[in-house]
């Protein structure tokens, strides 16, 4: 029979050796952000006091501004240097500003700004991270099975939520903050460790050929959505998706601390909820064939929708916990399918660019969606706001169903 399942032998993770310590590497960096997430909400919320909100809208639209300001300018420079050596270089710089925030909270130094500054130095080369990492997928694998490598991609990471968020909630209670962001940076040294023992060749794809200026190839990213319409009003409603999505992630911490009067524990258990739906969802997807792309995303999008409402309007904590699963079970579906039709329909060449443009046009609302929820928390209540914008995001995944098709580039697997 073999090792593996019939099933199993031609996945990814089974082919290539390389894939495989990059997949290591992604899932242990996961968990120790997670641990870092929950720690800072939760430090956040304790010491923010009426105003915790509010703060904890600024403190992620801090981790958010980054990404959309400068992911344009990391995604071209994962196209014109060393893909490994962006990755490594990412990692060591968000290493290094990690324990500057553990020194500042060890020695009881760490205020409100100075969080805010540390968390955007720090999310400011997480896109060139992020870059070089997808666009890095075909050279790790194959032509063939990049499709399914872009899927086992996204299980690394609710994988890793899943566990991070099922023990940082209790690390968290037992160590305090600073154990978490320890935790964190132990993560980092080990995903270099995974990332320097990768042998294939990730060299950008105009190494060693006459290459254009910095800002050229930087404007033909741009141009590559703006000749590709399909493509860049698929983004453009994500998008927007995002902007009635991300207070979910804003409300679990607010709802466990002033509607359930519960301790971080149950942070940690709601956002593993929603973790585990997401992994599971992503982690079948990764063994199947990706058909039809545009209407599993929709149906994966309503699903999310439908979950953001309930988990908004039901005040009962286990059914609430049961709504962020189905809502993550939406999540996974998307965040499988999609990446995996964008790894087929983008030419490699622009791949670096196209991701970290995908990764600022997601997140370019978030921004704004956090702060602005933070404010009206303030008039209206947490339920209503869940509710409106579970409504408004439904509504949205509507309009994805009427959007012109994009075909997958010749040559490759279509969806």
């Amino acid at each position: 029979m073999g090792l593996f399942p019939s099933g199993m032998r031609d996945h990814p993770l089974v082919l290539f050796p390389d894939f495989r310590k990059f997949f290591a590497g992604r899932f242990v960096s996961a968990v120790g952000d997670k641990f870092f997430s929950i720690a800072l909400a939760w430090w956040v919320v304790s010491s923010g006091g009426s105003n915790s909100s509010l703060h904890l809208g600024l403190l992620m639209a801090m981790t958010i501004a980054p990404i959309v300001l400068f992911g344009p300018f990391m995604g071209t420079l994962a196209d014109r240097f060393h893909r490994k050596g962006c990755m490594i270089a990412a990692d060591v710089l968000r290493l290094l500003l990690l324990l500057l925030l553990v020194a500042l909270l060890a020695t009881d130094r760490l205020t409100l700004p100075v969080l805010y500054l540390l968390v955007f130095a720090i999310s400011l080369f997480m896109p060139l991270f992020e870059a070089a990492a997808n666009s890095s997928l075909e050279a790790l694998t194959d032509r063939g099975h990049v499709a399914a490598a872009a899927a086992v991609n996204s299980t690394a990471f609710q994988f890793s939520s899943v566990i991070g968020a099922a023990l940082g909630g209790a690390a968290l209670a037992a160590l305090g903050s600073l154990g978490a962001f320890l935790f964190d940076g132990g993560t980092f040294c080990l995903s270099l460790l995974f990332v320097a023992a990768i042998r294939s060749d990730l060299s950008a794809p105009h190494r060693g050929k006459a290459r254009s200026g910095y800002g050229k190839e930087l404007a033909e990213g741009f141009a590559y959505l703006r000749d590709n319409r399909p493509v860049a009003l698929l983004l453009a409603v994500f998008g927007a998706f995002n902007f009635f999505f991300s207070p979910l992630l804003l409300s679990i911490p607010l709802a466990v601390r002033f509607v359930l009067d519960e301790g971080p524990l149950w942070v940690g258990l709601f956002e593993g909820s929603l973790a585990l739906g997401a992994l599971l969802a992503a982690l079948a997807l990764s063994l199947r064939p990706f058909a039809n792309p545009y209407e599993r995303s929709v149906l994966g999008l309503s699903a999310t929708a439908t979950a953001i409402i309930l988990f908004g309007v039901v005040g009962h904590r286990e059914t609430m916990a049961a709504s962020l699963f189905v809502a993550g079970l939406g999540l996974g579906t998307v965040n499988a399918t999609m990446p995996a039709f964008f790894q087929q329909i983008v030419p490699d060449a622009v791949k670096g660019r196209f991701f970290a443009l995908l990764t600022a046009v997601c997140y370019a609302v978030m921004p704004l969606a956090f702060i602005l929820f933070g404010f009206l928390n303030h008039v209206l209540s947490l339920p209503v706001l869940l509710a409106a914008n579970g409504t408004g995001a439904l509504l949205l995944a509507l309009v994805a169903l009427k959007l012109p098709r994009a075909a997958a580039e010749p040559g490759k697997t279509g969806p």
